[in-house]
């Protein structure tokens, strides 16, 4: 749940940034401290509802 892994990511003081409001799709995109780019997505099933 992308919810989960925004608290985990604050957690560790990463800096990262969310999907914008007016998009769709939803994600993280994260800059950890040994210097790697993530971008963790949230995928919706057929009914909408993200996973």
């Amino acid at each position: 749940m992308l919810s989960a892994d925004s608290a985990e990511v604050k957690r560790r003081c990463w800096e990262f940034w969310p999907s914008r409001p007016e998009l769709k799709s939803r994600y993280l995109f994260v800059c950890d401290p040994d210097g790697y780019d993530v971008e963790i997505i949230e995928t919706r099933g057929r009914d909408g509802v993200g996973r």
